[in-house]
């Protein structure tokens, strides 16, 4: 679950999975939704997928980027009991 923290801390990386949330895009999708220019794409979207956050999804012509929707609901479990009261 660190690994997965760590993704998610980077305000770069919240972008892109706020992109994604709508469905997946391909790589020049996500170039153009709201990144710093100076980001580097590749390296956030290699840590999102290490922290199995996002996946590749072949497309006709380009993969497109898709969140891995099983990982954040444990995510979220781990978080909701983290915050519950004893």
């Amino acid at each position: 679950m660190t690994c997965v923290i760590k993704a998610i801390a980077d305000p770069a990386r919240q972008i892109i999975l706020r992109s994604l949330h709508e469905g997946g895009l391909s790589l020049e999708a996500l170039e153009r939704a709201g990144l710093d220019p100076e980001v580097d794409l590749a390296h956030h979207l290699r840590v999102l997928r290490r922290a199995g956050l996002l996946r590749e999804q072949p497309d006709q012509r380009e993969a497109r980027y898709v969140l891995d929707y099983e990982r954040l609901h444990d995510l979220a479990a781990f978080l909701q009991a983290v915050v519950e009261e004893p």
